[in-house]
């Protein structure tokens, strides 16, 4: 049996124990306005729940591994939603880099009596997308009284191979959190960074103060830079619909997230279950 089928029959049989529906009740929403979620490609410095700078390139010679973070800024998650569970797509040149390892172990690891289940692309990755589901099965509630945490943190951090000279984008698309209610959190930002390989990233330039004009007697229309529920504003290719997105048949997506080919997902909807039976 494949180890996609053996995920699957598993997560079913958590399911049945549980002894759950797959629906997720609506729930009202505190805090609506979106928050960041980028690649940081310095890790110096940031701790599980600590960002204290945003880096977008780094460079490395051929062969060598360099380490990036992807993660929320502040402010980060809303102190009266936590984060449970989120899905990420990370998308790369496999010519350039592959991903070695992931590490989950940070923001959704925090809070006492957090259980994480994760499960990502098989890794080593050279597909030039590595995607991960990640969810906290721990006591349902936000820290302190549970164990969805709140604030800015590190989400993921991944380990890349330099495998050929040139330049990778380092991106994100798809990418879904969901508060302890298992209602979406809206994404402001999705800003990806880049890795230049066997060279050096080059120097910032100045931007030019701009060029006073006349004053336009009516306002142009706004342009939307990215939609609520998450997008790539940092250029690259399109963001995708999350697997924890769009229900169907009142099943959470994130659910039939398991049955994508090579994609290890629905660790969300297993924490969403557990969280319901906690409560009851």
């Amino acid at each position: 049996m494949a180890p996609m089928s053996r995920l699957f029959l598993a997560f079913l049989f958590l399911a049945v124990a549980l002894g759950g529906t797959m629906a997720v009740a609506p729930t009202p929403v505190g805090s609506q306005s979106g928050i960041g979620v980028v690649i940081d490609a310095d890790v110096t410095g940031n701790t599980p729940r600590l960002v204290p700078a945003v880096d977008e390139c780094v460079s490395a010679g051929l062969g060598d591994t360099v380490e990036v973070d992807i993660v929320a800024p502040e402010p980060g998650i809303p102190g009266d939603r936590g984060i449970a569970a989120y899905e990420l797509t990370f998308y790369y040149d496999l010519n350039v880099i592959n991903v070695v390892a992931a590490d989950y172990n940070q923001l959704l690891k925090q809070a006492p009596g957090s259980n994480l289940f994760a499960v990502g692309s098989e890794l080593p990755d050279a597909s030039g997308e590595f995607h991960a589901v990640v969810g906290d099965i721990g006591k349902a509630g936000v820290e302190p009284a549970g164990t969805s945490e709140v604030g800015a943190g590190v989400l993921s951090r991944l380990k890349l191979q330099v495998v050929g000279a040139g330049v990778t984008p380092l991106g994100l698309r798809g990418v879904d959190l969901r508060d302890d209610a298992g209602n979406p959190i809206a994404i402001a930002e999705s800003r990806r960074g880049t890795l230049y390989a066997g060279m050096t990233c080059p120097a910032p330039t100045a931007t030019p103060s701009p060029t006073p004009g006349p004053v336009p007697t009516t306002a142009p229309a706004a342009t939307a830079t990215a939609a609520a529920t998450g997008g790539n504003v940092g250029g690259g290719p399109p963001a995708g619909v999350g697997s924890l997105a769009a229900p169907r048949g009142g099943v959470p997506g994130w659910a039939w997230g398991l049955l994508a080919v090579g994609v290890a997902a629905g660790a969300a909807g297993v924490g969403a279950l557990a969280r319901r039976r906690s409560t009851r």
